[in-house]
C-alpha cells in the first residue's frame, strides 16, 4: 500500500501547532502533571520536570454510548495496582467531549464561517480542537475498540502506541457477518489502521474472544449452534451487532501490552515482532530499528495469516 496521505498530515499538524504555541510542551508537562495529581500519584508541590518524564501515560479510550468498553474501571484499577510503581499511569480518555477529527476543519474555513455571520471569534472551536490536541499528545499510548475514536491517534507524540481491540467474530457466522470480519483482519491494515500506516507510531491490533461479548453466558459454548441462534436471535441481535456491541476487555490484554510495548525500552524490528507474536498482537505498522546498534528508525509491518505472521517490505 502505498499510502502516504495520513503520514503528511500528521506532519502538518504537528509541525503547525509547534510554531502556533511554542509553549506547547511546557503545556504538556502541566498537563500530565496534573493527571498525576488528581490521581494522587505524586503530591502537588515542588514537582520537577524531570520526575514527570519518569512516567508513562496510558490512554483507555472511552465511549458513552455504545461499544461501551464496559469493565473499564476495572482495568483502570488494575493498572494503577500493577504498575504504578512502575511510573506508569493509566487513565480514561474521553474522546466524545471534544470534536472529532471530522469536524476539526481548517482555520480558514472556520474563520470564513464566523466573518460571513458577523461572529467576533472562533475561540471556542479553536479551544475544542486544542483540548484534543493537548490530550493526546499527553499520551504515550492509546487503547480502545475498533472505531472512529482512535482517529484521534494521529495526534499521538513520535514513537506513539495505538492498541485497536479487534471484535470477536465466530466462525460460524463469518461468511454472513463480512461487515465484522473486515473491521478484524489481521493480514493488512484495517480500515482505521490506514491513518496509521507509514507513519511514526506503533500500531497494534488485537483479537477479542467469545469472553469480551457481554451476551448469552447461559449457553453452552459446546453447542455451536443454540449459541448462533441465541447472538441472532430478535433479543440479542441488536446488542451483538458490531456497530452497538458493548465489550469487555480481559485484564491480561492491557497487562501484557503496558509490560512488552510501553515498559519493554527494545525497539529493535525482530524483537518487536517476536513479542507480539508471543503475545497474540499482530504489529500492523512497526516503527522501530534495523538493529540493536542502528540508530535509524525504519517503518515495518508485520501482517498475520492465519497462524503465522509475515512481514512487508521497509519504508
Amino acid at each position: 500500500m502505498k499510502c502516504f496521505s495520513y503520514r503528511n498530515l500528521r506532519r502538518d499538524i504537528h509541525k503547525t501547532y509547534a510554531q502556533k504555541d511554542v509553549h506547547l510542551p511546557g503545556k504538556i508537562l502541566e498537563y500530565r502533571k496534573n493527571i498525576l495529581i488528581q490521581k494522587g500519584f505524586i503530591g502537588n508541590t515542588n514537582v520537577t520536570a524531570a520526575e514527570v518524564s519518569e512516567w508513562k501515560f496510558v490512554g483507555l479510550a472511552m465511549r458513552t454510548k455504545r461499544r461501551k468498553w464496559l469493565n473499564i474501571d476495572k482495568s483502570i484499577s488494575l493498572c494503577d495496582e500493577q504498575f504504578r510503581g512502575r511510573h506508569v499511569v493509566c487513565l480514561t480518555v474521553d474522546v466524545e467531549v471534544a470534536a472529532s477529527p471530522e469536524q476539526q476543519v481548517s482555520a480558514s474555513i472556520v474563520d470564513n464561517f464566523f466573518e460571513s455571520r458577523g461572529y467576533p471569534t472562533r475561540m471556542l472551536v479553536v479551544t475544542i480542537i486544542f483540548s484534543q490536541l493537548l490530550m493526546h499528545r499527553s499520551l504515550h499510548a492509546l487503547i480502545g475498540v475498533h472505531g472512529a475514536q482512535l482517529t484521534q491517534g494521529v495526534l499521538l507524540p513520535s514513537h506513539g502506541k495505538i492498541l485497536e481491540l479487534l471484535p470477536w467474530v465466530p466462525t460460524y457466522l463469518q461468511g454472513n457477518w463480512n461487515h465484522l470480519s473486515f473491521p478484524s483482519r489481521t493480514n493488512r491494515p484495517t480500515p482505521l489502521g490506514v491513518i496509521f500506516h507509514k507513519t511514526d507510531l506503533n500500531h497494534f491490533g488485537y483479537k477479542l474472544d467469545r469472553d469480551s461479548v457481554p451476551l448469552c453466558h447461559n449457553v453452552s459454548r459446546s453447542d455451536i449452534e443454540l449459541e448462533r441462534e441465541c447472538f441472532v436471535s430478535k433479543e440479542h441481535l441488536r446488542k451483538f451487532q458490531w456497530a452497538t456491541r458493548d465489550f469487555n476487555v480481559p485484564a491480561s490484554v492491557v497487562h501484557n501490552f503496558i509490560v512488552q510495548f510501553i515498559l519493554n525500552k527494545n525497539v529493535v524490528c525482530g524483537d518487536m515482532r517476536m513479542r507480539a507474536e508471543q503475545n497474540d498482537f499482530v504489529l500492523y505498522n512497526a516503527y522501530c530499528l534495523s538493529n540493536s546498534s542502528s540508530n535509524h528508525f525504519q517503518v515495518e509491518h508485520y501482517f498475520r495469516e492465519v497462524g503465522n505472521i509475515k512481514s512487508n517490505s521497509t519504508d
